[in-house]
């Protein structure tokens, strides 16, 4: 990549849209998985636990009841463990994204040898991070999916390092964070493919396959294992591994394997990572205006458009010189951009579709917690295709009219974007945050201070709190 200063002032830009899309989320209180995760302080003190010994025990629990090993899963014990503040974990959870997006960019600079073209694929993130009232990743899972991701783009930049430098200790360190990625979520695991791809599309010419493939080979060798693992528990520990009728064990782990049902489940989830897709399938009383108003949101997408423009003027005039090519890797063209977009936001919902579990029930326009990763893949694909515009061999006028137009689309998507993530939030907390603050404000006012000891609680109601099997523990945090 052309050594040169950093465009700190487009940087600036691209980073503030990425925190104003992103910043309902610090007003979100405890969603999906963190409502119980949250009260691991009295889960730890009710079952006379540390936080090691408990993520043992869970880690334990997964592997004999449903054949699952992702140990480093259990990061949220210790998370919580230390703390159950809302507007701490809100915080490093929006610093962990915006770590991601920079992660993100660095590598597509490495792959294109072009920062406008990075920090391009960096401001398209706003227009896909889309909150969503189901498991959302972004906004609960205690940064599950930030944690994996942050693994696998460190893999991916360690391993363009070792093509280009044939140095082991980066092949070993690209390595160990793939196999850390795995361990954190299986969705990981296929991603093997993404890092074979990238080697066979960096390499200079065909006679350059050989080393290509060997330098896949250990990440096809941690996948098998993996997928060796994984069956052996099922088996060892008598987890069926496909559903059938005459399967009597808990369904909700096993394979369906009916091609039309798959196609379907992965189909849902690639079209969640599209833009305003949540928006359009799930927020339709919204319409495409919203809250803010026809002019606004136009007036806000032509601004958002020029933040764009000024950040990343490879759209603006052709920058040749920047994309040269080095003497020992191929740089990422539209082509190679389209093919590692998609591959990307295919490959992490491959093992959900199998599980009924996750997509079945869905409207279209919602994904598991995998679609984050998928985000990234569909930056890249949109990407390519301001890429080849850029290229086209347009008279002026219309040239910077289609660029105009795309710019003007992403920044309205953007906008959209931001108006969605809003009312997902504002609903999250009329559910969930508002009254669990209410018990939460009458209990360190001593509302059950002349509780005698000994004396049994009953619980009833609708909140996840209120459930008998969690009110333990949060009354007890």
């Amino acid at each position: 990549m052309k050594q040169g200063r950093f465009d700190w002032p487009a940087i600036a830009l691209v980073a503030i849209l990425n925190l104003v899309v992103l910043s309902p989320m610090l007003d979100c209180g405890f969603v999906g998985d963190d409502l119980l995760n949250s009260c691991t302080q009295g889960t730890l003190a009710e079952r006379g636990h540390t936080a090691c010994g408990w993520a043992l025990v869970q880690t334990q629990a997964w592997a004999k009841g449903a054949g699952r090993f992702f140990p480093l899963s259990s990061s949220y014990i210790l998370f919580f463990a230390l703390t159950n503040n809302l507007l701490l974990y809100r915080v490093i959870g929006l610093g962990m994204v915006l770590g991601n997006v920079a992660l993100f960019g660095l590598l597509t600079a490495r792959l294109t040898a072009s920062r406008r073209l990075s920090l391009l694929a960096a401001a398209m993130c706003p227009a896909l991070f889309q909150f969503r009232q189901f498991a959302d990743p972004i906004l609960g899972n205690c940064m599950l999916l930030q944690i994996l991701w942050m693994f696998l783009l460190g893999s991916l930049l360690a391993f363009d390092r070792y093509l280009e430098t044939v140095r082991r200790r980066w092949l070993v360190l690209a390595v160990a964070l793939y196999m850390a990625a795995t361990l954190a979520y299986e969705v990981a695991w296929p991603l093997f493919l993404l890092f074979a791809l990238v080697a066979v599309l960096r390499m200079p010419d065909r006679k350059s396959l050989g080393i290509a493939a060997r330098a896949a080979c250990p990440f096809v060798a941690v996948a098998v294992a993996f997928l060796l693992l994984n069956v052996g528990l099922r088996w060892a520990f008598q987890v069926p591994l496909v559903n059938r009728p005459d399967v009597s064990a808990d369904r909700r782990y096993l394979l369906t394997l009916e091609p039309g049902h798959y196609g379907a489940m992965l189909s849902k989830h690639v079209l969640a990572a599209c833009p305003l897709s949540y928006r359009v399938f799930c927020l339709r009383d919204l319409g495409w205006l919203g809250q803010l108003g026809g002019q606004a949101i136009f007036g806000a997408g032509l601004l958002v458009a020029c933040c764009l423009a000024l950040a990343c003027r490879q759209l603006v005039h052709d920058d040749a010189g920047e994309n040269d090519s080095t003497a020992q890797l191929r740089t990422f063209g539209p082509v190679r951009l389209t093919l590692c977009g998609l591959t990307l936001a295919v490959l992490p919902g491959v093992l959900i579709a199998l599980a009924p579990v996750y997509l079945s029930d869905l409207p279209w326009g919602v994904s598991y917690l995998p679609v984050y990763v998928s985000y990234y893949g569909l930056a890249l694909v949109l990407l390519a295709a301001l890429a080849a515009l850029a290229r086209l061999p347009l008279p002026l006028v219309p040239a910077l009219a289609g660029r105009v137009l795309l710019l003007a689309g992403l920044g309205t998507a953007t906008v959209l974007n931001f108006d969605s993530n809003r009312l997902v939030v504002d609903n999250f907390n009329h559910v969930y945050r508002h009254p669990r603050e209410v018990i939460e404000a009458a209990l360190r006012r001593q509302l059950l201070a002349a509780v005698p000891t000994g004396a049994d609680l009953i619980v009833a109601g609708r909140h996840p709190w209120e459930h008998p099997a969690i009110a333990a523990d949060f009354f007890h945090t």
